[in-house]
């Protein structure tokens, strides 16, 4: 598996978990902060859960 398609379904296996909103403004938030890791991503959700 390549690096973008692990990224591709590592992004798509965290609907499970969040919101599609709350998906959609983390990723939005990662490419206006230049976050390129799902790593990141996951850090954005994270924080602003709660």
């Amino acid at each position: 598996m390549s690096k973008v398609t692990g990224f591709c379904l590592g992004l798509l296996n965290l609907h499970k978990k969040y919101s599609k909103a709350r998906l959609n403004a983390a990723c939005a938030r990662a490419l206006k902060t230049q976050v390129w890791r799902l790593a990141g991503i996951k850090s954005i959700l994270e924080k602003r859960s709660g």
